[in-house]
């Protein structure tokens, strides 16, 4: 969760970052009104686009990489399953095997 947290934050400053620079660069550079008007809607069009762009692409990665820790997580619950299981069949083994033994003596001290 805080990966995609510091994931939103690069995203969020990458957008600001370049949507200030674009604008300061427009404004301080040497040209008419509405023609830096028209750079910055065209600079902020760009700059949103990129910013969908990398966004989809970040999460497109944390989404394959959730589902990988995903599968990780499946496989291993699958294998402690199968190891209780085994475990819990050993110790059944051993429990009729001692059940016997006392039986055994039982029916020898009452003779």
């Amino acid at each position: 969760m805080s990966e995609e947290r510091s994931i939103g934050a690069f995203v969020l400053g990458f957008a600001v970052g370049g949507l200030v620079g674009a604008v300061l660069g427009l404004l301080l550079a040497p040209v008419s009104g509405e023609e830096a008007r028209q750079k910055v809607r065209e600079s902020a069009t760009k700059i949103s686009e990129e910013t969908e762009e990398k966004s989809q692409v970040i999460r497109e990665r944390a989404g394959a990489a959730v589902e990988e820790q995903r599968a990780r997580l499946e496989e291993a619950i699958a294998e402690g399953r199968e190891a209780a299981a085994a475990k819990a069949s050993e110790l059944r083994e051993r429990l009729e095997k001692e059940k016997g033994k006392f039986t055994a003596q039982a029916r020898t001290e009452a003779e």
